[in-house]
């Protein structure tokens, strides 16, 4: 593969692309539709929805960094991003059936820890499957990307406003299938150290992916501290 070309563009980098956007679209399209059954349906209070949004965090930042970790060691890591999220996808559509908010906070955990698994592979294999001149260049479209899903989710869960939960629960299931089956093609990455062509231009993604999962973890330890308190003030305060 030529650094200063464009075939970088193609292949499994827009696998990964169209990975970003489904997504993350199924993660903001549901991400409402939860919380509005949890506080309408379920009776929860503000001091639970922030136990909703900790659980997540904190299982996501936990796994992305086993994921991190794992991925020195060689990661298979299409197949392990398609798994997640044909497993978030069933968790997805469970929440239908949900009838308390320890249910609730159980199924967002385990939706954390999916996520952390998937994002932190589907990341790392791409910074190990694009040339390393590039490599910027590529995490920045990735992630363009990924806000652009984010948006598409959003908008989709205005139109399905007032809608049953089950709606939007397995509309976000169904593009989380669709994105299980773009990951599954993005291979394998080669162990730090080990033979293949692709090695030693795996490992520096690999050591970026690992640092910034410990990043995150931190960061959203933090951030789901503060949200926490925050919510946890403002039903105290009401």
């Amino acid at each position: 593969m030529q650094e200063g070309g464009t075939a970088w563009l193609r292949g499994p980098f827009l696998l990964a692309l169209a990975a970003a956007f489904l997504g993350t679209a199924a993660y903001r399209l549901s991400l409402p539709a939860i919380a509005f059954f949890a506080r309408s349906v379920l009776g929860s209070s503000m001091v639970e929805l922030g136990f909703f949004t900790t659980a997540f965090f904190a299982a996501r930042a936990i796994t992305a960094v086993l994921t991190g970790r794992r991925a020195d060691r060689g990661l298979r890591a299409g197949l392990a991003a398609a798994i997640c999220f044909l497993a978030h996808a069933g968790v997805v559509a469970s929440y239908v059936l949900a009838t308390s908010w320890l249910h609730v906070i159980l199924l967002r955990a385990l939706q954390g820890a999916l996520n952390g698994v998937a994002w932190t592979a589907i990341q790392i294999a791409v910074g190990a499957k694009v040339p390393h001149a590039v490599r910027g260049r590529a995490f920045s479209i990735y992630f363009f990307l990924g806000s652009l899903g984010a948006f598409a989710g959003s908008a989709l869960y205005s139109c399905l406003a007032g809608s049953p939960l089950e709606h939007a629960a397995l509309l976000s299931a169904a593009f989380l299938v669709l994105t299980a089956l773009l990951a599954v093609r993005l291979g394998r990455v080669s162990p730090a150290g080990g033979r293949g062509g692709g090695s030693s231009s795996a490992a520096p993604a690999r050591r970026a992916g690992r640092a910034g999962s410990r990043g995150d973890a931190l960061l959203i330890a933090s951030i789901s501290s503060i949200s926490l308190c925050s919510r946890a003030l403002s039903s105290l305060l009401v």
